[in-house]
């Protein structure tokens, strides 16, 4: 057996917590960025939408769905309104 210290324990397993969260943001974003593609860079469903909403188009949480929508926007991938959410950019082509 061999002996591992319980930070080393700790720190591989929070790298490999980090890499897993930002997998699954980027297939979450991924989701997001589909579904405003196929709806030509425009969507109605927004983070203030009603949970089964987001649940039925995206399925996600709207946890998810919220985080994914932020890491786009602070990218400046999206923009975020009041009642929607569209491309910051025509990347529909």
């Amino acid at each position: 057996l061999l002996a591992t210290s319980p930070e080393l324990l700790w720190n591989e397993t929070h790298v490999l917590h980090t890499e897993t969260s930002k997998a699954t943001l980027d297939k979450n974003a991924a989701i997001v960025l589909k579904h405003l593609h196929e709806n030509g860079g425009y969507s109605s469903i927004h983070d203030k939408s009603d949970p089964a909403e987001i649940k039925r188009a995206f399925h996600l949480s709207k946890n998810a769905f919220k985080r994914a929508v932020g890491n786009l926007y602070k990218q400046k991938i999206i923009a975020k309104f009041f009642d929607s959410l569209e491309f910051t950019t025509c990347t529909n082509t």
